[in-house]
């Protein structure tokens, strides 16, 4: 008799274990939901196209919220796209051995491109290497598309050396080094891969303008390059509940 008496006592108190766990699961969609509601139009427009993409026709403002008067730039979900297609092109350089000749970088209005200098110049030298000439042929199709879709868009050479002094016949100074570098890049730019010479600006700035200090031999071979700015010149728009 006390055996069945424990047995009925267990299954009536069967139900405070459901009401738990239902009271959990409660708990834990009120707190999804009011994180989403912390979240601002920019958090939302880009999870949205990290999960979509965006679309074509993306000159305008996409809506966040239908009556919320939240809207968000597109330039934010182009530079998201941007992102993608740097990390593609670095896999095929990657893929092509050609990653320690070129890196990539993509900002906002910005795709910069750097040129190693032992990889992509012969010693002391303005001569492109073949690699590089490579590494350019892979990356035009991603320069081409951006001077497509916009019209303003620049491109800015500069030309980078070391703090080693240089003294030649051909080059007397490492501004001279670092300008004819950027010469040769644009030259094959506009010869070889057919890039209008309005749009290119060339600079040699020699060692003045270090990406690290030339306090050892690997921060200086970081500073021979010459980077390449695709610039498209767009900018982030407040969204409308910002500029309230």
């Amino acid at each position: 008799m006390a055996k069945k008496h424990a047995v009925e006592h267990e299954s009536s108190e069967r139900w405070l274990l459901t009401y738990a766990d239902l009271i959990t699961l409660l708990l834990a969609l009120f707190v999804v939901l009011w994180a989403f509601s912390q979240m601002d139009a920019k958090q939302v427009a880009e999870a949205m196209e990290a999960v979509l993409g965006e679309g074509e026709g993306g000159s305008a403002q996409v809506s966040i919220l239908e009556g919320a008067g939240k809207t968000i730039d597109p330039s934010l979900a182009r530079s998201m796209r941007q992102q993608k297609e740097v990390e593609a092109l670095k896999e095929e350089l990657q893929k092509s051995g050609l990653s320690d000749v070129i890196d990539i970088r993509s900002e906002l209005g910005k795709l910069n491109f750097t040129l190693k200098g032992e990889a992509s110049f012969e010693s002391g030298t303005k001569t492109l290497t073949s690699n590089v000439k490579k590494a350019l042929n892979l990356v035009l199709p991603t320069i081409n598309e951006k001077i497509k879709s916009f019209s303003k868009l620049k491109i800015s050479i500069e030309g980078h050396t070391d703090n080693i002094p240089i003294s030649t016949g051909e080059f007397p100074s490492n501004l001279h080094l670092s300008t004819a570098r950027a010469l040769s890049t644009s030259d094959y730019l506009i010869n070889t891969l057919n890039i209008e010479p309005r749009l290119i600006a060339v600079q040699g700035y020699g060692e003045y303008k270090p990406a690290l200090p030339n306090t050892s031999s690997e921060n200086r071979k970081k500073n021979r390059r010459v980077e390449i700015s695709v610039i498209t010149g767009e900018t982030v728009k407040k969204t409308t509940e910002e500029t309230e």
